[in-house]
């Protein structure tokens, strides 16, 4: 502080007086301790610059460290969340981000096999077929991954059931141009009872052929008629169909896939059997011309390998049919009732890898068409509907309904040297001698009209004559309705390990059940045995659930009592007026118009014994125009 003369007397001490006041020797001592001190000032800051440094280093490091520390624990998030992302993805999206033919076999895996469903209006709104057309139509709506092989599936089979159904389809493909995508997908037409008006006959026409121009990828074609409706626009108002004026309509069945002209429907499924077409399905009466032009179009047929022809009634008077080789035809099922048709499939086809023959209809053995055709045979079945017979009694007139099994089973070697599997009808008279004569034979099915007989099946037994080492398994099998393909669905291969256990032998050991006390009271027909109503393989149909065991394959029928899958689709009350109509007549119309509810009612006391079939002959009264009517397992749905 500097000293001013203002503030110099406040000073206690001055220089001078220091200077006078203190010795030498004091200065000297209090210099060398200020010098210490500095000294160790001096270390000390020095010692304190060192610890920072140190402090700085730890600092530089630590933070090195967090920043190491950062950076893992980043990598860590950005692993979790990418883990994360991940497993939502794969539950989210990991069916999709599989190749489209996996999927495709999955999908397929969805659908009810073609034996379980009728895809037929007639079941109504709650078939198994028309389930398994909305999950198809469902699985498209999924997500993009699944759209393609979705639409794969849900195009591959179509089934028109309607006339307006061939209109909309032509109208989606037309949109998608000339070969749209989606036309190269339909591998599958079925024309299911498809009735078609005459105000909409040149539209619908014009739109199915449209449908087989375009669907060249097309592998199989089916038709079914309706069995009440003609099979020719002309015959609607023609003499072979009258009907009176209050039950008049103008629907027919469309018979324009036979006609062979250039550009028609006939000439263009002509075309597809000329290329890819593998399977032909005609499930229709066919007469005269029609039989001539469906000779046509198999001249050209290079690629079936599956046949299915209707019931031909007549050949065209002085025509000649032509010669047919049909070189890929490994399956046959033709109506061998036209002894004229039958003579011309002997003497005027080729067939040379056919493997599997089912003959509908047929009094006796053609003995003459199976020396032709033969001689690859695996799979032979005589198939005789006692529905359709029903139906049509006028072709039973002086036939024999029973074929003349002693003459197949005794020359079976010589007609079918490879044959595998036999299905036929055979009288109760003929089981206790079966006369086989066959070295290859495994299976042997005994067709039933009536429920399979406990009693009766212990009375089978192989002539001392026969020879058939190779037998495996003899079973009846109940003829349910029009069902040729189930001996091949309920395969006598199925069996289960109980049936092919400690037991040796073609015949079923039935030893330990004991014979029904119904075997002999007259009921067989309507009544199954204990035995079938448990166990065995089961098996679904649209019209019946059939359960398959070593013995017997028959439909399990539902108790009278238990049976009350129907009644929620009758108003209460409705049973006190079911008497009214019992006498009631029903009358015939020709050999297609006919009361529905007369033909079942004559039709399920023999060979199907439902409830719902007897309440549907109860209640159903006027025609059957193609409603939804559901028929099976006691069941009736009426819109």
């Amino acid at each position: 502080m500097r000293t001013t003369p203002e503030n110099a007397h406040q000073m206690p001490y001055s220089p001078e007086h220091l200077a006078t006041s203190r010795s030498l020797d004091h200065s000297a001592e209090e210099l060398y301790t200020l010098r210490a001190e500095n000294s160790a000032l001096r270390e000390a800051q020095l010692a304190s610059q060192v610890e920072q440094a140190a402090l700085q280093e730890a600092v530089g490091r630590l933070e090195q460290e967090n920043a190491r520390l950062l950076d893992t624990n980043r990598q860590f998030a950005d692993i979790l969340e990418e883990r994360w992302r991940a497993k939502l993805l794969r539950r989210g999206s990991q069916v999709s981000s599989m190749p489209d033919e996996i999927l495709l076999h999955i999908f397929r895996s969805t659908q009810p096999r073609h034996h379980e469903c009728d895809p037929s209006i007639v079941p109504g709104p709650r078939s198994r077929w028309l389930e398994g057309l909305r999950i198809r139509k469902a699985l498209t709506l999924v997500c993009k991954g699944w759209t393609w092989p979705a639409t794969e599936l849900l195009y591959g089979d179509i089934v028109l059931r309607r006339m307006g159904q061939i209109t909309a389809l032509a109208h989606t493909l037309r949109l998608q141009g000339h070969r749209s995508p989606l036309s190269v997908l339909v591998k599958s037409l079925r024309m299911d009872c498809c009735v078609v008006f005459e105000s909409c006959a040149d539209a619908v026409r014009s739109d199915l052929e449209f449908l087989l121009r375009e669907c060249t990828n097309l592998l199989s074609f089916s038709f079914h008629s309706h069995p009440l409706f003609p099979f020719s626009p002309v015959q609607v108002n023609g003499a072979p169909f009258q009907v009176n004026d209050a039950q008049h309509f103008d629907g027919f069945n469309p018979s324009w896939f036979l006609e062979p002209k250039p550009g028609d429907a006939g000439d263009l499924l002509a075309e597809r059997l000329a290329s890819r077409l593998s399977t032909l399905d005609l499930a229709v009466t066919l007469a005269k011309r029609h039989v001539f032009q469906v000779a046509l179009m198999l001249v050209r047929a290079t690629s079936l390998t599956s046949l299915s022809l209707g019931r031909v009634t007549s050949l065209l008077p002085g025509a000649s049919h032509p010669a047919i080789y049909l070189p890929a035809l490994t399956t046959l099922q033709v109506y061998l009732d036209h002894e004229p048709f039958a003579e011309y499939i002997t003497t005027q086809w080729r067939m040379p890898r056919l493997t599997a023959l089912t003959c509908l209809w047929s009094g006796a053995v053609p003995v003459s068409l199976l020396a032709t055709h033969a001689s690859k045979l695996t799979y032979l079945h005589f198939h005789d509907d006692p529905w359709a017979a029903r139906l049509d009694e006028s072709r039973m007139l002086g036939k024999k309904v029973v074929l003349d099994a002693p003459t197949l089973l005794s020359r079976l070697y010589e007609l079918c040297p490879e044959i595998e599997h036999l299905v036929l009808p055979l009288e109760q008279s003929q089981l206790p001698k079966l006369s086989v004569v066959s070295p290859t034979l495994r299976y042997l099915d005994i067709a039933q009209g009536q429920y399979p007989n406990l009693q009766t099946y212990k009375t089978i037994a192989l002539a001392p004559g026969a020879d058939a080492p190779s037998l495996e398994s003899v079973r009846f099998v109940h003829v349910l309705g029009s069902s040729p393909w189930l001996p091949t669905v309920c395969h006598p291969s199925l069996r289960l390990p109980a049936d092919t256990g400690s037991h040796k032998g073609p015949l079923a050991d039935l030893s330990h059940v004991p014979d029904s006390p119904h075997d002999d009271d007259g009921l067989t027909p309507h009544r199954a045995p204990e035995c079938v109503d448990s166990g065995g393989i089961p098996h679904m149909f649209p019209k019946a659930f059939m359960r398959q065991q070593a013995w017997a394959v028959a439909d399990e029928p539902v108790p009278e009592l238990e049976d009350t899958s129907d009644d929620e689709y009758f108003p209460p009350g409705w049973e006190d007026h079911k008497d009214e109509h019992e006498n009631e007549p029903q009358p015939w119309n020709g050999g297609w118009a006919c009361r529905w509810a007369g033909i079942v009612s004559s039709a399920s006391d023999d060979a199907f014994g439902f409830r719902g079939y007897e309440r549907l002959v109860q209640r159903t009264q006027g025609w059957y125009l193609g409603g939804n009517i559901t028929l099976g397992r006691g069941l009736l749905t009426l819109p």
